[in-house]
């Protein structure tokens, strides 16, 4: 299935804008799959210049990036909101492979290397989102994140949290990205722990309810047995 590209469509609103933040999001579920998320905000300023400009609304913006996504993506997914100062339009898609997430990121980035080996993930990037329109002129901050399938190890991007890596971009400058996580071995986070304790105290546990339970039955029979009857010994003494 043809997937829709980001960044040229992007380049399309971006042109009409005077400023505008982008933020790409990469997740991924597995080592091959997951999904890829791009939203762009301007505020209630930025909108009415855009108006006057070009007599769109940032709704009617997004609503034209959603009939160009879907057409090549039916499973994609546009939602534009309007928050206080604030109008955001995001598309998100899910991609099953590397050669769809390659799609998604279009000819401005390439892709060195995504993949596992030796119980590590790699993520080697190296893009340009902005090139296509740094020959106008407009001032764009992008952010530019990746969740990755595991404890990230190695990484070259501005912060760090979690499993999730990101790089600040401007100018149409190539970049170099790169992270590393560990998807392999054993990995002793609190879920790890959890699940190992239950295992180990579990038979302990049982064991010790078995034999509460014998001693209380056990218990309960000496006090249902008849007194015995008293002996010549007894008797005698």
């Amino acid at each position: 299935m043809k997937r829709f590209r980001f960044w040229p469509l992007l380049a399309i609103a971006l042109f009409v804008l005077l400023a505008c933040r982008v933020d790409m999001h990469t997740t991924f579920d597995t080592p091959t799959s997951g999904k890829v998320e791009v939203s762009w905000t301007m505020t209630a300023d930025e909108e009415h210049t855009l108006q006057s400009a070009a007599g769109q609304s940032a709704k009617e913006i997004c609503d034209q990036m959603r009939e160009q996504m879907t057409s090549d993506d039916p499973t994609a997914q546009v939602t534009f909101e309007s928050k206080g100062d604030k109008r955001t339009c995001t598309a998100t898609g899910k991609f099953t492979s590397i050669a769809e997430l390659s799609d998604f990121y279009g000819d401005d980035t390439t892709i060195n290397k995504i993949g596992e080996e030796n119980g590590k993930f790699y993520y080697d990037v190296t893009t340009s989102p902005t090139s296509n329109v740094g020959d106008i002129g407009i001032p764009i901050q992008v952010t530019w994140t990746v969740t990755m399938p595991g404890k990230v190890i190695e990484h070259n991007g501005d912060e760090l949290h979690g499993r999730t890596v990101v790089w600040h971009l401007s100018g149409t400058e190539k970049v170099h990205m790169k992270a590393v996580s560990k998807t392999g071995g054993f990995s002793l986070d609190s879920k790890t722990i959890a699940i190992g304790l239950v295992c180990l105290c579990l038979p302990l546990l049982l064991i010790i309810i078995g034999v509460i339970a014998w001693l209380v039955l056990r218990k309960r029979k000496q006090n249902n047995q008849p007194p015995q009857a008293p002996t010549a010994a007894d008797w005698d003494a």
